[in-house]
């Protein structure tokens, strides 16, 4: 979660070589318990795709332990041995203002940052980029995920865009552009009924596919409010708390990647 999974999808969709479903579809969380339900809707929706492109889909909810069902096991029964994982990765302390920020404009969070990273787990859980990651690991490899840092993508976007083409086995994507989707303070967000009905199930699954993306933003500008003005920043207390609480895990990640991911961090 806002780490640039907006623009990842957007640019990947472009590609003749695959077939994304609608982002936070969230496939994998249909149906607990019923694997042959889960299964046969993959099926439908795997359908878009030929027998010459890959289907997958761009879903944060699958990194958001322990708020949220860990999916790996069931991704690998439903997908089998051909399961690729791509994991977008952040700045630790921009990931987590960026939350906040985007909580405080669709009214979940009423906290100060400096406050809000004490009251509300996520901020930091969300953070936690390696214990997000190990599920997967364990269930289908370290060498099936693909960590993809936001700050090197953005830097380098096509050849960043043309090393994980290559890496998913696919081939090199269409020239893409500039622009950055769902930037924190460039959009509008719901707030109150709107934001439940627009997160509901029903909407992502029977209205949402039917509008065009045209249509939709259409209706975001007219029917949503206006972007709030940014809330404070964290103050160095606040973000040296950060830096102390995901120590480790940042660590851990260069360990991983093999590289300072963040130089001021690692």
């Amino acid at each position: 979660m806002k780490c640039g999974t907006t623009t990842l999808w957007e640019d990947l969709r472009q590609h003749p070589d695959l077939v994304l479903a609608q982002k936070e579809a969230g496939l994998l969380h249909r149906f607990p318990g019923d694997d042959h339900r889960l299964q046969r809707l993959y099926a439908r929706e795997a359908a878009m795709a030929s027998s010459t492109q890959r289907f997958g889909e761009v879903c944060t909810t699958y990194a958001m332990l322990p708020h949220l069902p860990d999916v790996s096991e069931r991704a690998r029964s439903l997908l089998g041995p051909g399961l690729q994982v791509v994991y977008l990765v952040r700045h630790p302390v921009d990931r987590v203002v960026s939350h906040h920020r985007h909580d405080t404009a669709n009214g979940t969070l009423r906290l100060g940052i400096d406050e809000a990273v004490h009251a509300d787990a996520r901020l930091l859980d969300y953070t936690r980029y390696v214990s997000q990651l190990r599920p997967w690991f364990d269930t289908i490899g370290q060498a099936a995920v693909h960590v993809v840092v936001l700050e090197s993508y953005a830097r380098n976007r096509q050849e960043s865009l043309s090393a994980l083409c290559r890496v998913l086995g696919v081939g090199p994507p269409p020239t893409t552009h500039s622009l950055v989707h769902n930037r924190s303070g460039d959009s509008q967000v719901a707030r109150g009924r709107l934001r439940h009905v627009l997160a509901s199930g029903g909407y992502r699954r029977v209205i949402r596919p039917l509008l065009s993306e045209r249509l939709r933003r259409s209706a975001a500008h007219c029917l949503l409010p206006s972007t709030p003005p940014a809330p404070e920043p964290p103050s160095e207390e606040t973000v040296s708390f950060i830096r102390r609480e995901l120590r480790a895990e940042i660590d851990a990640l260069c360990n991983i990647v093999g590289r300072p991911v963040w130089p001021d961090l690692c």
